[in-house]
């Protein structure tokens, strides 16, 4: 009997990749990816800006919702370098209004809930009053995200933090 792997937040990822490496009898690749694991984390938290751009973390869009404070999507978006505007909601994902996210006026949207075509994208731009936003108004809104990747903690952690980050500090171009 394996039990359960906790594994709900970044801190979780290391120990759960051992974990998981003991019951399948191969503590030594397990060793090595959660050291990788480690150390990688530890240096994305090192090169973390002081001027942190304000994110809206768009978990859906109809209806809209985003992650609070406690969700593992508001933590890699904290460690690449963004503010998540939903930090002051202590759940894990809400459904917000669009006045909601208007009020706040997000420098960056990441819209993690739209299918991989990248529909997402366009349909921000064709709301209504979202055109005054920051994030809209210079053309920062992200769709075509791994979104399998940055929405569930697991060993391919850090490929998603790199996605977040060139995201965050536009190196990725929105299309």
């Amino acid at each position: 009997n394996c039990g359960m792997v906790r594994c709900l937040t970044l801190a979780d990822i290391p120990g759960a990749v051992l974990t998981v490496g003991g019951y399948i009898h191969r503590e030594a690749a397990a060793s090595n990816l959660a050291a990788k694991l480690t150390a990688g984390i530890a240096a994305l938290e090192s090169k973390v800006a002081t001027n942190r751009p304000l994110v809206f973390i768009e978990i859906w869009g109809d209806p809209l919702m985003t992650a609070g404070k406690p969700s593992f999507v508001a933590e890699l978006v904290r460690l690449a370098g963004g503010t998540n505007i939903g930090d002051d909601i202590d759940k894990e994902y809400v459904t917000i209004s669009s006045e909601w996210v208007l009020a706040r006026k997000p420098d960056i949207i990441l819209c993690l809930g739209t299918p991989p075509k990248g529909e997402g994208r366009s349909l921000v731009f064709g709301r209504t009053g979202w055109g005054n936003v920051p994030a809209v108004r210079n053309r920062r809104v992200y769709d075509k995200l791994a979104t399998d990747v940055i929405t569930r903690p697991g060993p391919r952690v850090l490929e998603g933090m790199a996605e977040l980050r060139a995201c965050i500090s536009n190196e990725r171009k929105a299309e």
